[in-house]
């Protein structure tokens, strides 16, 4: 298995697909963040309004994921 861009992409729409119908009208989104080849989190946009898309929704886990592993590093 390759991991390049279009495995993270792949990645991104097939967690859009899971919500394809939860979103109508609106379009399924996924998004993933990377970092040095890490993958910190992958999201959509799950719900149809007042929600927070996929773009937020996986910047926010991937900094919660970035904050507790450097808390746990400064705990050691």
């Amino acid at each position: 298995m390759i991991i390049n861009d279009n495995f993270y992409m792949k990645l991104a729409i097939d967690e859009a697909w899971k919500y394809q119908l939860i979103t109508y009208p609106n379009p399924a989104v996924g998004c993933v963040v990377v970092k040095n080849g890490e993958l910190l989190s992958i999201e959509a946009h799950k719900e149809v309004q007042d929600k927070p898309h996929a773009e937020v929704n996986a910047l926010k886990a991937a900094y919660l994921k970035e904050k507790s592993k450097r808390l746990s590093k400064n705990c050691k």
